[in-house]
């Protein structure tokens, strides 16, 4: 009893992720919707800048003058919303990745102390794609300077109280708005504001696909279990009905994972490496599930075929293997999931 107890508490789990995601705008996308001729803007102009990117190199003004870009400004020391921030602006390189022309900017406020290869550092253990995003220090007086003058986001005198706002900047440096990386509705506007200045549709919203693949192999798993206990009583009927239950939602499964990778264009959610032990865990967990995946498969098809022509014989023995290996694949699914989105985030 305990473990059918357990089970539906997994599938509740799923559910309750699935009913709590947030909107399709606070996911950072929305569906196709009309791109407009001109847009409402705060319209100031930053200053002339020059700071020094993470790798050493010179990135300002003149380079980013015909781009399209976000900033957002943090030290890498921070123990407050620094980090939660620059996990918002990772999800932001992920859902937007496929944008042409769209940069992504992170200013340190304590550039005395984040060395440049401090940012390095912090650029790595962020994901951070270094085509797309930089990480920039300049002086402690040009960088108060470009945040009081140009961004208008007070004096960050005190590293500590430093604006916890993302900016979009429009080309030419028009300051575009201003969002907080916190409120659900100004991502949406966000990520809505960003794909008109580019002068592009906004992407259909992929992030319900997550939470729903790992509810169905939630779903098939509890099937599993049922269509287990029933054969284990000589319930042959309710044993059929569960077993095609479950095949029913891996296949659903399975054609909602296929939709969303094709959807994705090829653009894969990686592990953060941060976290290198829990990193090793998944890469296994997901290893073993996916080669699995694929071998039980012929497994399912045969004890299913031969279970609806009631010879028993070699359903019992393909089943026998199916089964087990079914199950693995399906509470696994579950579990890649919140590794993934969950547990550790990129």
């Amino acid at each position: 009893m305990r473990h059918r107890y357990l089970l539906f508490a997994l599938l509740g789990l799923c559910c309750a992720q699935l009913a709590a995601q947030d909107s399709p705008a606070a996911a950072g996308d929305t569906q196709a919707a009309p791109i407009q001729a001109a847009l409402p803007r705060l319209g100031f102009v930053l200053p002339a800048f020059s700071f020094q990117r993470e790798d050493g190199s010179e990135l300002g003004s003149a380079a980013l003058n015909n781009e399209v870009w976000i900033a957002d400004f943090i030290y890498t020391y921070c123990s407050g919303p620094c980090p939660a921030m620059t996990s918002a602006m990772g999800r932001l390189q992920e859902k937007m990745r496929a944008l042409p022309g769209l940069r992504l900017v992170t200013f340190t406020v304590d550039p005395e102390r984040d060395t440049k290869e401090a940012l390095a550092n912090y650029a790595q253990r962020s994901g951070a794609d270094p085509a797309r995003w930089a990480f920039l220090r300049g002086t402690p007086e040009t960088t108060a300077s470009l945040m009081r003058t140009g961004f208008k986001l007070g004096d960050p005198g005190d590293p500590v109280n430093h604006s916890t706002r993302f900016v979009l900047v429009d080309r030419g440096l028009v300051v575009h708005g201003v969002y907080d990386y916190e409120d659900p509705a100004g991502m949406e506007r966000l990520a809505r504001d960003t794909h008109m200045l580019l002068g592009v549709e906004a992407a259909m919203d992929l992030s319900f696909f997550p939470p729903l693949n790992a509810t169905l192999n939630g779903l098939a798993a509890i099937l599993l279990f049922v269509g287990w206990r029933r054969i284990r009583r000589k319930d042959i009927a309710g044993h059929k009905r569960a077993m095609l239950a479950a095949f029913t939602c891996s296949a659903v499964f399975l054609a909602c994972y296929l939709t969303y990778h094709a959807l994705k264009a090829g653009v894969v959610t990686s592990f953060p490496e941060a976290h290198p032990t829990a990193r090793i865990v998944y890469l296994t967990i997901l290893g073993t599930h996916t080669v699995l995946a694929v071998a039980v498969l012929p497994f399912i098809i045969n004890a299913i075929r031969h279970g609806l022509k009631d010879n028993r014989p070699k359903h019992v023995r393909a089943a026998r293997i199916a089964l087990p290996v079914w199950f693995y694949v399906s509470v696994t699914g579950v579990i890649i999931y919140f590794m993934l989105y969950q547990w550790f985030p990129a």
